[in-house]
């Protein structure tokens, strides 16, 4: 029976689990909304060829360098305008969330001692010496960050109408 040793259902509970698959689902619209503005910026995704070329382009690309080159395109074309820094400024929260979200998805999950309600994890980085991210998280705080990154799209909204030339 080694699928049931294997079996990751007593450490985490369906809520938990749940909660985990909503920051995925939500963070996915958040990076489609940032590759979306840059093929707008590029004057790609207009029709179904710009489109097919405009996910050629960016569908490898990861998150920062994405938010690289949208900071990039903004800035060719309103330099270091209002607009440019209330970009940043607002790229700074995907950045947090985006560090966040990443520590929840990547972690590998472990029995919380004395609680059921809580979700211990750790992620492991090593570029250029091994850093450890321990975190423990509750199921309300795991939907608290699925609101969070709600809530950031619906900024992004109102960023792109101001910002977007």
């Amino acid at each position: 029976m080694i699928k049931n040793q294997l079996s990751t259902s007593h450490i985490l509970t369906d809520d938990h689990y749940k909660a985990i698959g909503k920051i995925a689902v939500e963070w996915s619209y958040v990076e489609s909304d940032i590759e979306t503005a840059i093929w707008f910026l590029v004057g790609l995704g207009r029709n179904r060829e710009s489109i097919r070329t405009a996910y050629a382009i960016t569908a490898h690309l990861g998150s920062e360098t994405r938010l690289d080159i949208l900071k990039t395109l903004v800035h060719n074309k309103t330099g270091n305008s209002l607009t440019y820094k209330d970009l940043c400024t607002f790229l700074g929260k995907v950045q947090t969330l985006r560090g966040m979200r990443n520590e929840i998805i990547h972690g590998l999950y472990y029995p919380a001692s004395g609680s059921t309600d809580t979700a211990a994890s750790y992620k492991v980085k090593a570029k250029g010496q091994l850093k450890f991210t321990f975190a423990k998280r509750t199921v309300a705080e795991l939907n608290s960050i699925v609101q969070q990154i709600v809530d950031l799209r619906a900024e992004w909204f109102s960023v792109v109408r101001h910002t977007l030339p």
